[in-house]
């Protein structure tokens, strides 16, 4: 199942890696990548502010490759089910 942290990372044309280390410094943050790991199987939860920075890089990249169902998936938070 896609969620929204996989599809803001499919969105990027950066590794994960790299990906985090901009998320950290758009946001001020030190998320560690154990964090963007938890997030994906739904362990955790990002914060409100980094669901947003991914929400903004997702939504146009889901809706080009999904609909119905399957675009609510990917930009939904996993919900530990996975």
């Amino acid at each position: 199942m896609t969620c929204l942290v996989s599809s803001w990372l499919a969105s990027q044309s950066h590794n994960s890696t790299e990906s985090l280390a901009i998320i950290n410094l758009e946001l001020g943050t030190a998320y560690k990548h154990s964090k963007l790991s938890e997030w994906r199987r739904g362990i955790r939860k990002p914060s409100a502010s980094a669901m947003q920075f991914m929400l903004k890089k997702a939504i146009p990249y889901a809706v080009e490759l999904y609909s119905g169902d399957e675009l609510v998936d990917a930009l939904t938070l996993n919900d530990g089910g996975e």
